[in-house]
């Protein structure tokens, strides 16, 4: 069985400024909602825990699987997407000139603007990862 869980929130989460591969760390609510996780998902038995290298999913991790001897392993492939020159900038759904609003609103007719990672880039590192350790 294969489990998906996404990082709990960031300041700017809040903020609605958008992540990509800056380092940001959790806030509190989202340590809360890695510990919430860690509850709800106390009956689940998980033998290894893959994760992206930034801080914020470490500590996801982390929060998610204390008290358990379950091996963390980072792996590059799993790194947030690169948005490139958006990255950090706020409100994108509010401005539909703007290439990134695509990503979010019309997801298939998305160009990346170098040095975005295209989606195809997305695929090919993510699939990797899939093909290689999943499957």
């Amino acid at each position: 069985m294969l489990y998906i869980l996404r990082h709990g929130k960031t300041d700017w989460n809040v903020l609605y400024k958008t992540q990509g591969r800056i380092d940001i760390p959790l806030n509190d609510t989202g340590r809360k909602m890695a510990r919430d996780a860690h509850d709800k998902y106390m009956d689940i038995n998980f033998d290894v825990c893959y994760c992206s290298p930034l801080c914020r999913a470490q500590e996801t991790a982390k929060l998610l699987l204390e008290g358990r001897n379950v091996p963390i392993v980072t792996d590059p492939r799993l790194i947030e997407m690169c948005f490139g020159n958006f990255e950090g900038k706020k409100d994108i759904s509010k401005h539909p000139e703007w290439s990134m609003y695509k990503f979010f609103n019309d997801p298939a007719n998305y160009v990346a603007e170098p040095p975005a990672e295209t989606m195809e880039e997305l695929f090919s590192r993510t699939g990797d990862f899939l093909n290689s350790v999943v499957k």
